[in-house]
């Protein structure tokens, strides 16, 4: 999905917050950082895997 301006992605990323807080999840900073910039096109779908697995495994710990 493409959003028109920065508002719009961070409305849409609260909005998606709200939703997973509900469930009883959380996303990080770091997280939230990442999926932006696999969003916006900053990074490669195969960054952001590599990257959302490090974040994953380190919070395992």
């Amino acid at each position: 999905m493409a959003f028109k301006s920065e508002e719009e992605l961070n409305k849409a990323f609260e909005a998606a917050k709200a939703n997973l807080a509900i469930e009883g999840m959380i996303i990080t900073k770091e997280m939230e950082k990442i999926n932006k910039a696999k969003v916006t096109g900053k990074i490669t779908h195969e960054q952001f895997i590599t990257l959302a697995d490090a974040i994953a495994r380190r919070e395992l710990t």
